[in-house]
């Protein structure tokens, strides 16, 4: 009976040895099973037996799924052409291995061969959300980050400001989004830009008044009798003309301060009025702040003068960038400038070209610009070889000079640009997708 207990221990040894063994034996048949299903579909494969191979790949991942052999089988649907597969496929690698950057370069450089650049900015997103890093996924993105498409033809535009922007079709204005979707009905005379919710109109019986971002009447400026054109709202102050000169109002009809020849809108707590054919600088109280009178200065397309802690007045013949007193920020005269737009450089002539200065006055891109505007949310428009296109911050010329004229970027990445005579609303994918 002693030995019985020798004998349990020895009868476990052997089972676990069994095991062990037939362990062995069965994953060596699992790879002799994969090894033949990998050769079988490379083999079909390299004779365009698709069907086959597909099914042949497909089962030696059942035995052993790697990323490495999926990209295969992906490279495979891409050699066949079968775009369907190809995509499909992408996506599940994706979600079988989502922090894998293979797997996305995989699907993004297929949505690039086909020109799908809506699919390839939303997958790009979807990596950096997930935190896959690549050198290769942001060189890509670099490289494509400024396609484009166009949307929509216009006889006529102005400017965005607050999100809108007034175009004209046929012969009446309207309001676009920056996605280039239509915001009011084509039914003014005349549109201005807004700003604070409000932008100034000239309907069709020639009344003019506020709206609203939807086209409703909204504000009208009461108790005065004549008003021959309407400027930007800022603060419950408007600026006015009835016909003999400009002033500043509130929407009641109470004139501010006043009488001007001309006047540009209050903008960043700004304005310039004319008066006796001199230009000065007022706050919003109608306080000047310079002591000095200017010949001119530079105004925008939405008729503000300064931005940035800085405008450009005229002395004699030239411009110099100045700072709210008139105080000049260098001695470097300009033949021409352009306003500061958000935070990037300002266009100034120079010597008959256009380069790009800082607000201290420092030359950033050296003058070899036939024609420029001022940077814009990272781009500028430059005309060169009586062409326009967009440069980068590195002066590169990210979207190539091929259009008879540009205007600035907003923040959604929607720009005007004319060809054949008619402005068209240029929008970038890595925005609008």
């Amino acid at each position: 009976m002693k030995n019985y207990r020798y004998l349990i221990p020895l009868a476990l040894i052997a089972v676990f040895v069994l095991s062990i063994y037939m362990k062995y034996d069965s994953n060596q048949s699992k790879n002799q099973e994969y090894e033949a299903y990998l050769k079988e579909a490379r083999d079909d494969r390299e004779l365009e037996i698709y069907v086959d191979a597909e099914a042949e790949y497909q089962q030696a991942l059942e035995i052993r799924p790697s990323l490495a052999l999926s990209l295969e089988l992906g490279e495979m649907y891409l050699e066949a052409g079968a775009d369907r597969e190809t995509e499909d496929w992408g996506e599940t690698m994706i979600e079988q291995y989502p922090e894998e950057a293979d797997a996305y370069i995989y699907l993004m450089d297929f949505y690039l061969g086909k020109q799908e650049y809506d699919s390839f900015f939303t997958l790009y997103e979807e990596s950096k959300d997930r935190e896959v890093s690549s050198g290769h996924i942001d060189e890509v993105y670099e490289k494509n980050r400024y396609q484009y498409y166009f949307l929509n033809e216009y006889l006529e535009t102005g400017v965005f400001s607050g999100g809108y922007c007034p175009v004209k079709s046929e012969k009446l204005w309207g309001y676009i989004s920056e996605s280039g979707a239509k915001a009011t009905p084509y039914v003014f005379q005349e549109a201005g830009a807004f700003s604070g919710g409000l932008a100034p109109v000239v309907d069709h019986d020639g009344e003019t008044y506020y709206i609203d971002e939807s086209g409703n009447k909204k504000e009208v400026v009461r108790n005065v009798e004549r008003i021959r054109n309407l400027g930007m709202t800022r603060n419950g102050i408007c600026l006015l003309y009835d016909g003999s000169s400009w002033g500043y109002y509130t929407l009641d009809g109470e004139l501010l301060f006043g009488d001007y020849e001309e006047a540009s809108s209050l903008g960043n707590g700004v304005a310039a009025v004319k008066k006796d054919g001199k230009w000065s600088l007022i706050n919003e109280e109608g306080k000047e702040l310079t002591e000095e009178r200017f010949d001119g200065v530079i105004t925008d397309e939405r008729n503000i003068v300064y931005r940035n802690e800085r405008l450009f007045v005229q002395k004699g013949q030239n411009y110099y960038l100045v700072d709210s007193s008139g105080k000049q920020i260098t001695d470097q005269a300009y033949e021409d400038a352009r306003l500061f737009q958000g935070d990037g450089y300002a266009a100034v002539k120079v010597n008959g070209l256009w380069g790009f200065i800082d607000t201290e006055g420092k030359m950033i891109i050296d003058p070899v610009y036939e024609d420029a505007g001022s940077f814009s949310n990272g781009l500028a428009a430059v005309q060169y070889a009586n062409r326009w296109g967009y440069i980068d911050l590195e002066n590169q010329m990210v979207i190539p000079n091929q259009f008879e004229g540009a205007k600035e970027f907003t923040g959604r990445g929607s720009a005007f640009v004319q060809q054949n005579g008619v402005w068209e609303l240029l929008l970038l994918y890595s925005y609008n997708h």
